[in-house]
């Protein structure tokens, strides 16, 4: 039921370890091209992906299963007190289902990881 938050979060995990070991390292970037070394510092900026697993971290606050009085087995406790009409009222028969767009759409970026499920990709990516 939560395979999807244990992948998440073990992607998380890996990305805040390796940007914890690059913590304080300098970079030297040999190479007479000024965009290419922009490039390689605005992908191994630590303090970045930091912030990015912490925001992430956040987003996944919430989004968890809860049982679902019988329409659907499991849905998304944070999604289902929105209505799927997006008015943002409760409904009675919200369109909340486990794992939520949210959850997948976090996980996009680790596709293809070791782990990674076809059946989590969003729309936009399947």
């Amino acid at each position: 039921m939560d395979d999807l938050v244990t992948f998440l979060t073990a992607q998380l995990d890996e990305d805040e370890r390796q940007a914890d070991a690059l913590q304080g390292a300098s970079w030297w970037i040999d190479t007479d091209e000024e965009r290419i070394g922009d490039a390689v510092r605005h992908f191994t900026d630590d303090d970045r992906v930091l912030a990015e697993v912490a925001a992430k971290r956040s987003l996944m606050a919430g989004h968890e299963p809860v049982e679902n009085w019988g329409y659907q087995k499991f849905q998304c406790r944070e999604c289902a007190g929105k209505c799927h009409s997006r008015s943002g009222l409760s409904c009675d028969q919200p369109d909340a289902p486990w794992p939520c767009e949210i959850l997948r759409a976090l996980a996009q970026p680790y596709a293809g990881r070791p782990g990674w499920r076809p059946e989590w990709a969003t729309e936009a990516t399947a």
